[in-house]
């Protein structure tokens, strides 16, 4: 008789309860919100983003600035050249194209067009500025394919900037362009400097043009990731796919410690920060 009142009691008490409870209870979603614009890892997506956004920068801003120096200075490479020189300055617009827009998108309010825009801005510049100089045709370039390069890269800002009807298919296709450019760079260098009209194909010349690529490729996959309509924040994840997985190739295949010696221990920073914006925005 005890028992039967025990849980005659208890059964009353989980009724009172069930009736206080509200007609709809909202559920958490955090970890879907967090994965659609990255960040569903242990990581803060928003400081991650900075810390990467700002490696790249300054990489950017000192390869683009000072070329010749900006190898031995961060990375101890002797014997750069005029031509080393030139692909190392066009290293250092392609990585600040990527970083304009990454900052554009994330933390400068801009659209994608417009992010994708300015960021041509520092490729448009070097290569007028060689053009005009003739810097470019003292090194044996085709000035041809130098003047297209510029023109089509020109018209890709403008309309991006402007929103013009043809934009998204024009930005796409530069991105493909882009893309085929460098990857051709990463795979296979000898062929892209033939193409471009270098002279020297040396060694060192060859290691630049493949480091070169892999922040191309980044901002090629950032901007198709952008026109595409993709969250800015995995678009900045998938962008750095091609870098970690070049500079980690560099490493791992015994290239890098060759041309650098014992300073292929400051990649791994690199291989750090790359793989931690990958983790945390991309997935």
């Amino acid at each position: 008789m005890k028992l039967i009142n025990t849980l005659a009691s208890f059964a009353t008490l989980l009724a009172s309860i069930e009736a206080k409870k509200p007609a709809f209870s909202p559920k958490h979603y955090t970890h879907d919100v967090l994965s659609i614009r990255g960040g569903a890892g242990p990581l803060d997506p928003d400081l991650i983003a900075k810390t990467v956004t700002g490696v790249m920068t300054i990489q950017g801003a000192a390869d683009y600035l000072t070329p010749n120096k900006a190898p031995g200075v961060l990375y101890g490479i002797e014997g750069v050249g005029a031509t080393e020189t030139y692909i190392n300055e066009y290293a250092g617009a392609n990585t600040l194209n990527w970083a304009i827009m990454a900052f554009g998108v994330l933390f400068g309010g801009l659209s994608a067009k417009k992010a994708i825009g300015y960021g041509l801005f520092p490729i448009i510049l070097f290569v007028i500025r060689g053009l005009l100089s003739g810097s470019i045709e003292a090194l044996g370039c085709n000035m041809t394919t130098q003047w297209l390069n510029w023109a089509i890269t020109v018209f890709t800002s403008y309309a991006a900037l402007s929103g013009a009807d043809y934009s998204t298919t024009l930005i796409k296709a530069w991105c493909v362009y882009l893309g085929l450019a460098d990857g051709q760079c990463r795979l296979a260098p000898e062929a892209a400097l033939d193409g471009w009209g270098f002279p020297e194909k040396g060694p060192l010349a060859v290691f630049f043009c493949k480091v070169m690529s892999q922040f191309a490729l980044a901002a090629a996959v950032l901007t198709g990731s952008l026109v595409s309509g993709v969250d800015s924040h995995k678009a900045v994840g998938y962008s750095l796919v091609p870098l970690l997985a070049s500079v980690l190739q560099f490493v791992l295949s015994g290239n890098l410690e060759a041309q650098i010696g014992d300073n292929v221990v400051k990649a791994y920073p690199w291989i750090a920060i790359l793989a931690a914006a990958v983790f945390t925005l991309a997935l």
